[in-house]
């Protein structure tokens, strides 16, 4: 059994071949020449992933270019035999034991192949009896099949190399492939056949995954088409998935750490991959095994991809994971969209994220589309044949996930309107898809959608007579003997003229109405406007050059010192805003202060001792303090000073009276000239001490007094929380009167300060406690399989293995 075998995918391989290929009585390996007309894909070859026609037909073009082999196509040739009729029943037995269905090769080769244009001829009959199935080299043997059975694929001949492909008709030739060089050993294949190594069919009853493993040893050793793309993942997970939940005894669970054991060595080294759980989030999101979706999505890959040319990252599946939960059809979509993009280095793009940001409400109109399409139209659609149906079905797919997405990102106005243009233009694509696949009236309108509805465009009545519009103009006739009209065309009166001659009635407005809804339009504006001019008299009013402090830079860090010693509640920051002048209803930033407003009525009666309260208000005051540039000259000798300072613990006063916090800071008049530093234009700086004292949490705290212990041989100069913010009230009147009234409010404002809460030693910084910002628990997303799969990782040592696997539902 596999789980027996080494762990090395090429070592199972050689051993599963070693135990099962056919050998004569002497030991020696069979190995039989076999017509490419009875060879056929293996339903596990690159997990499943049929070949696709437009591989096949690029294939053939680049190796008639570069000149076929038959020799190299020879090499490597490993197949399966068909299970003997009496033996059938216990190969079947077996893959319903492993969770897998069974059909005979013929019967999932022309099921496969009927599903794309370019390979339908493949195994129609008499080319549709199968003996051998292939794990490796089956895009070269669909293009045998596809040149004997004349499929037509009208391949453009090659002038330049004198390569025709074609006959006139525009199907496969033979003989026309035959008659150039880099052909001739073609015709050979195809009349001599391949030189294969046969496996015994009970290695499908006994290990049913030998096959895939064998499969993915032999494509590794090919070139970079045969790398483990992201279909070979949705289908390995696919039926890994499906297995695992017919065989769990926990009803409809699975467990993605089970599910990737089961495959990981056929996946290779995509099993590594940190975005492969995308993928099996999507899978398990879309019912893989229950649903459509999946396979509608694997149907449309496996004829229209070409995994040469295009590929989706796993990442791909992030944006879709992300997507509104219900809008199952739309993410379909989304992905055939993605593989319509232009390739670069042979990946597609990621669908956008915008994506991501479509409610149901907003997505809806394309989801209901889709569905109407792939269910209620599914009938009529199937009708048309599989490959007609498919490519018509994906087109329609495609537009309609394009259209949806242009108008949603394109469109400035309102989302009703938004819902409405969505809806329009996809009635549009839907009425096109009709006309295109001759829907029959009575599938053009839904049965469950109300806005679906196209039997009046798809049959129009005969005309009825209406008159004629405002708007409407005649259809010139003229005489063609004279070239003079026969009738004058209609004439528009100028707007602006229309109704002199009648006499009009003047309206009334009702503006008391609007002023008296509206006395509080713009309230709010008005009061950050005066909150606003409250902070700049403080700005130009307030004395805080006296306080005694300074602001000091070490390297990138600003501090701010007590220059001398200072009295508890001795210092008094206001944090004025200068260059924002603005102030915000809403903040996130973490240093943010807030304002409180309170708009009063004018006192009339002073005999009542109440003040009439109008509103109130709290505005936010983001951070700001931009200082100038050191010179470079001066910028380096303050580094070298500072560091010298710091190595001799030197903490004490400077010689022109600057202080210094705990040997850092400013060398004794180095910055204190103009010229030595780097002014920006505009009055680009702004420094309000109030935003340069420094705020750490608790935890900071006790993180930098651990550090800077060991330093210190005082206690005293290690840091503290030594400030914090205390309200100030300051009152804004306007004063007058107007007709004996006063047309006037009061505003009080609640402006937060800093001051010290202790005693302040010389040099010593200011430092305010803040508190740890959580996240609110909206925005944590919540736990699925793939945090638990990483707490499993850290934990692997300590939790038993036989613990029972985390499983989700």
């Amino acid at each position: 059994m596999a789980s027996k075998c080494p762990a090395g995918t090429v070592t199972q391989a050689c051993a599963f071949r070693a135990k099962y290929r056919l050998v004569d009585t002497g030991g020696h390996v069979i190995r039989a020449r076999t017509l490419v007309n009875y060879l056929a894909p293996n339903t596990a070859n690159r997990g499943g992933v049929y070949p696709a026609g437009i591989r096949c037909k690029q294939l053939l073009q680049d190796v008639l270019v570069s000149g076929f082999s038959k020799e190299e196509l020879n090499n490597q040739v490993v197949t399966v035999e068909e299970c003997p009729p009496e033996e059938l029943a216990a190969v079947i037995a077996a893959k319903q034991t492993a969770g897998l269905s069974y059909a005979s090769a013929a019967a999932y080769n022309r099921s496969e192949s009927a599903k794309d244009e370019l390979l339908a001829t493949c195994f129609q009959s008499p080319y549709d009896k199968v003996t051998l199935t292939l794990l490796a080299h089956n895009h070269m043997v669909m293009v045998c099949r596809a040149v004997i059975t004349g499929a037509k694929w009208d391949v453009t001949p090659n002038v330049e190399k004198g390569i025709t492909f074609c006959d006139k008709d525009g199907r496969l030739s033979a003989t026309a492939i035959a008659a150039t060089p880099n052909g001739m050993e073609l015709q050979e294949v195809l009349n001599e056949g391949l030189d294969c190594e046969i496996l015994s069919w009970k290695m499908e009853c006994e290990v049913p995954e030998a096959a895939g493993i064998i499969s993915l040893a032999l494509n590794n050793a090919s070139d970079v088409a045969m790398r483990t793309t992201e279909l070979t993942a949705v289908a390995e997970l696919s039926g890994a998935i499906i297995a695992s939940r017919r065989s769990s005894a926990l009803g409809n669970t699975v467990a993605f750490k089970s599910v990737l054991d089961q495959v990981r060595h056929r996946l290779d080294v995509a099993a590594e991959d940190p975005d492969l759980g995308e993928v099996f989030l999507f899978l398990i999101n879309g019912g893989v095994g229950t649903n459509s979706y999946i396979p509608d999505f694997m149907q449309f890959a496996q004829v229209f991809v070409n995994s040469k040319l295009r590929q989706l990252r796993f990442s791909a599946f992030t944006v879709i994971n992300k997507m509104c939960g219900d809008a199952h059809w739309s993410k379909v979509a989304v992905l055939k969209r993605a593989y319509h993009k232009k390739p670069n280095n042979g990946y597609c793009a990621n669908p956008e994220m915008a994506w991501t940001g479509f409610d149901s409400e907003s997505i809806s109109p394309l989801e209901d589309a889709l569905r109407f399409m792939h269910v209620e139209c599914l009938s009529s659609v199937q009708a048309m044949g599989k490959f007609e149906a498919n490519k018509a079905v994906s087109g329609f797919d495609v537009m309609a996930a394009d259209t949806f997405f242009k108008v949603m990102t394109t469109s400035k106005r309102e989302r009703n309107k938004k819902i409405d243009d969505v809806r329009c233009e996809l009635l549009s694509v839907l009425a096109a898809f009709m006309d295109e696949v001759k829907m029959v009236q009575a599938s053009r309108q839904s049965s469950s959608i109300d806005w679906i509805d196209l039997t009046a465009s798809a049959k129009p009545g005969p005309a009825v007579a209406e008159a004629p519009g405002v708007d409407h103009v005649r259809i010139m006739e003229m005489d063609e003997s004279t070239g003079k009209p026969k009738a004058s065309q209609v004439e528009f009166e100028d707007r602006d003229r229309q109704g002199q001659g009648e006499e009009l009635k003047p309206v009334g407005l009702p503006w008391r109405d609007w002023i008296v809804d509206n006395k509080v339009l713009g309230c709010v504006e008005s009061d950050k406007a005066a909150t606003v001019v409250c902070m700049h008299s403080i700005h130009e009013n307030f004395d805080v050059v006296s306080q005694q402090i300074d602001v000091l830079m070490t390297g990138h860090n600003i501090s701010v010192v007590a220059l001398t010693a200072v009295a508890e509640k001795g210092l008094r920051l206001p944090p004025c805003i200068p260059k924002q002048s603005k102030v915000l209803d809403t903040s996130e930033h973490p240093w943010a202060v807030s304002v409180l407003v309170q708009v009063k009525r004018p006192v009339i009666d002073i005999t009542s001792g109440t003040v009439p309260n109008i509103r109130t208000s709290t505005f936010f005051m983001n951070p700001e303090f931009t200082h100038p540039k050191p010179t470079d000259e001066a910028f380096q000798a303050n580094r070298s000073w500072g560091l010298a300072a710091e190595s001799a613990g030197a903490a004490a006063k400077q010689k022109d009276g600057t202080m210094t916090s705990d040997g850092h800071g400013l060398q004794p008049g180095l910055f204190g000239r103009d010229h030595q530093w780097i002014w920006g234009l505009g009055s680009a700086e702004t420094m309000h001490p109030f935003w340069a004292v420094r705020r750490l949490s608790h935890y900071q705290m006790l993180k930098e007094v651990a550090l800077l212990k060991e330093k210190a041989t005082d206690d005293k100069l290690l840091p503290r929380f030594n400030c914090k913010l205390i309200g100030e009230r300051l009152t804004q009147c306007s004063l007058g009167v107007l007709e004996s009234k006063m047309p006037t409010c009061t505003r009080i404002f609640d402006v937060p300060f800093i001051t010290n809460i202790c005693a302040l030693r010389e040099g010593e910084e200011l430092i305010m406690e803040v508190g740890c910002r959580k996240k609110k628990k909206d925005d944590k997303r919540k736990r699925d399989f793939r945090d638990q799969l990483v707490d499993d990782t850290k934990d692997e040592k300590k939790i038993p293995k036989k613990e029972a696997t985390k499983l989700i539902r």
